[in-house]
């Protein structure tokens, strides 16, 4: 199996409602091409879990679980490689990670069992299809642009300022993300929680708060969206200080 060569069984799927599709098959190797058709057979084979998690804890890694039976779907497990060809016909996996936690690693080892000619490669028989962490579309880094308008306690307006920055949006869920700083301010604010959820009309929700639970982070007038086409957010809210000023922002954020 190709996929069996190092890392090549590491998959980069994301979190989706829809399947995602990989294709995997059989390669023959030689002085020269095979002179007979090659039907090969596959099998999921799930006692080599153990084995393969001994190898990854004696690296230092955590260990995975396999593939739910519901998260996965196998077109075909027979392949042929024809006469004079080195490599087989594509066979698909289909990947449901809906059905799937986001932080949990996971494996489906899948390898050939039998071959009509030829002799298998026992080092390339097996891939070990792994997915170590599952990101939603919009996880990733941003180029925050904007305003931040700061106001009095009394409502009044007292300054301005850029806002120029790069913001991370990592994943809580499929349509959920927590954005790493709000406003202009440092990165990882302790205390403070932003969050934003992208409905099926891609307009957003923006919710947390700033230092405290008690001191909300709201939407202000403006519609709230993201453009899939150019994975851009354009994003208005505010937060109140527990002093009773006020910071409405203006953003937009551009994936990098």
């Amino acid at each position: 199996m190709p996929q069996a060569v190092g890392t090549r069984g590491n998959m980069s799927l994301l979190l989706l409602d829809t399947p995602q599709a990989i294709i995997f098959g059989a390669a023959y190797g030689g002085l020269s091409a095979p002179s007979t058709d090659i039907n090969v057979t596959f099998k999921v084979d799930k006692s080599l879990i153990d084995s393969f998690n001994t190898v990854q804890q004696a690296a230092g890694n955590d260990p995975y679980v396999l593939f739910p039976d519901d998260a996965y779907t196998i077109d075909s497990l027979t392949a042929t490689i024809r006469s004079g060809q080195l490599a087989s016909n594509g066979l698909k996996i289909k990947f449901y990670t809906g059905k799937i936690d986001a932080n949990t690693r996971y494996v489906l080892p899948l390898g050939i069992t039998n071959t009509s000619w030829g002799t298998i490669n026992d080092d390339l028989k097996t891939s070990f299809y792994t997915v170590t962490k599952l990101d939603n579309i919009y996880a990733g880094a941003y180029h925050a642009t904007g305003t931040r308008n700061n106001y009095n306690a009394d409502g009044s307006f007292a300054s301005s300022a850029d806002i120029d920055m790069t913001k991370n949006l990592t994943t809580i869920d499929a349509a959920s993300s927590e954005v790493d700083a709000i406003a202009n301010l440092a990165a990882g604010r302790s205390g403070s929680l932003f969050t934003i959820k992208v409905a099926s009309d891609n307009t957003v929700t923006l919710s947390g708060y700033i230092d405290a639970e008690t001191n909300p982070i709201s939407t202000v007038e403006g519609t709230n969206t993201y453009d899939p086409a150019t994975k851009t957010f354009t994003v208005h809210y505010k937060y109140v200080n527990a002093n009773g000023t006020s910071r409405v922002m203006e953003e937009t954020w551009v994936r990098q």
